[in-house]
């Protein structure tokens, strides 16, 4: 299931001592080893993606970097977890839909696939 969620600003991601930065070679190790327990599959939708993946904490506390705590959300799941994010960015839009997530999310990423082309 994905919810709308604001979640903490940047400004208290950067301030948080107990944040681990992501371009640090141990969050790189987690995150493979993440990437490889989950099967690349983002958990909410089910898309399976081995480019673009994300990595993030189930609970939001970026303290918390038990490998039981992170998981992998492709990134427009990532957009509707983080809608804020999204529409600051001019690039998110809500709709209602009889269509499920992982459906949205494929025909989605078809689409793009095919406007490259």
């Amino acid at each position: 299931m994905l919810r709308l969620s604001v979640t903490k600003t940047r400004f208290w991601l950067v301030n948080n001592p107990k944040a681990m930065d992501k371009n640090s070679p141990l969050w790189r190790k987690m995150r493979q080893q993440v990437l490889d327990r989950d099967n690349y599959t983002c958990r909410f939708c089910g898309v399976r993606s081995a480019k673009y993946m994300i990595c993030d904490r189930l609970d939001r506390d970026s303290s918390h970097n038990d490998l039981d705590n992170l998981g992998i959300t492709c990134p427009l799941c990532d957009s509707v977890r983080h809608c804020g994010q999204a529409g600051i960015r001019n690039f998110l839009s809500l709709g209602i839909s009889k269509m499920l997530q992982k459906d949205i999310n494929l025909r989605s990423l078809q689409l793009f696939s095919e406007a490259r082309k």
